[in-house]
């Protein structure tokens, strides 16, 4: 064996004992690594509905980041000044009358009118599916759970997403529709503030009640096949319209106001509260008191 001029010679012995002790230390660290990822996949199969979460942060941070929608003048933006449009009314009360309604003229020749809408509308429909996934879905926990359990574990992702999707495409038509009307009327922050008032209100009847109590139920669902897939539609389609009962007229009054960040986070909170809530019906008269005060701040600051 050649020796390295002015290197001493290390034994023999010590060098297996030293790859040994690497070897060892390589395997404890990916057991280690195997362990922490056993340990993941056993939380992430604990907690179901993580994809569902995961989602409603991102659209939070795209709302965010957006700031306003594409165009100023659709359902989701504030509407243009008074007189903007060869539509508004004219006179001394032009803008008594803009704060409630900026009507688009529809007639042949004149501005604005359907070119002008649609993609307003366009822009403002996406906009309204962001809002719809990050102040919706953070209530829909119970739910998501309910339909993974409920499902084999093979299922379960298929199960909990064909859920989330026929839940979403009601609110989407609900969009669709709002869209389309307010690019024509453009609501003012009067119109804003009577529904915020107005849904508000809407919070104390029967038919809300029993809306928030249907948010609370549970329905059996298929275990394979179609079947399986059918009962998981049905499940987010009667879950949605009983959501829609509930904070459609809240989301009403969010878009006519222009998504101001804090009625969002408001609206937001009272709505995932009373959907999460056990007793959902003591929060009527405190959500009413809130209505009325942020329809007055909402006025107040536009």
């Amino acid at each position: 064996m050649t020796v390295a001029a002015g290197r001493p010679p290390r034994p023999a012995a010590v060098r297996p004992a030293a790859r040994g002790l690497r070897v060892r230390g390589a395997a404890v660290r990916g057991a280690g690594v195997r362990a922490a990822g056993v340990e993941a996949r056993r939380l992430l199969g604990r907690h179901p509905e993580w994809p569902v979460l995961l989602a409603a942060a991102a659209a939070w941070a795209a709302l965010l980041g957006s700031g306003s929608p594409a165009s100023g003048s659709g359902v989701l933006g504030p509407g243009p000044p008074a007189g903007h449009h060869t539509g508004a009314v004219p006179g001394a009360g032009a803008g008594w009358a803009a704060a409630w309604l900026d009507p688009v003229s529809l007639g042949p020749g004149r501005a604005g009118g359907i070119p002008e809408i649609v993609p307003g509308a366009a822009a403002d429909w996406g906009h309204w599916g962001l809002m719809v996934v990050a102040m919706m879905l953070p209530g829909l926990v119970p739910s998501v759970r309910h339909a993974a359990f409920a499902s084999p574990r093979r299922r379960r992702h298929r199960t909990t997403a064909l859920f989330v999707v026929a839940y979403l495409a009601l609110w989407m038509v609900v969009g669709l529709w709002l869209t389309l009307a307010a690019g024509v009327l453009r609501p003012g922050v009067m119109a804003a503030a009577a529904v915020l008032v107005a849904a508000s209100a809407w919070q104390l009847t029967p038919v809300v009640r029993r809306a928030l109590a249907r948010c609370h139920r549970s329905v059996p669902l298929g275990v394979a096949g179609r079947s399986a897939d059918v009962a998981a539609l049905r499940f987010g389609w009667f879950h949605a319209r009983a959501c829609v009962l509930t904070c459609a007229p809240f989301m009403v009054a969010l878009s006519f106001a222009g998504h101001p960040l804090w009625l969002t986070l408001g609206i937001a909170t009272v709505t995932c509260l009373q959907k999460l809530g056990a007793d959902a019906g003591r929060w009527g008269h405190p959500v009413v008191v809130l209505g009325v005060l942020s329809a007055v701040v909402l006025v107040g600051t536009s």
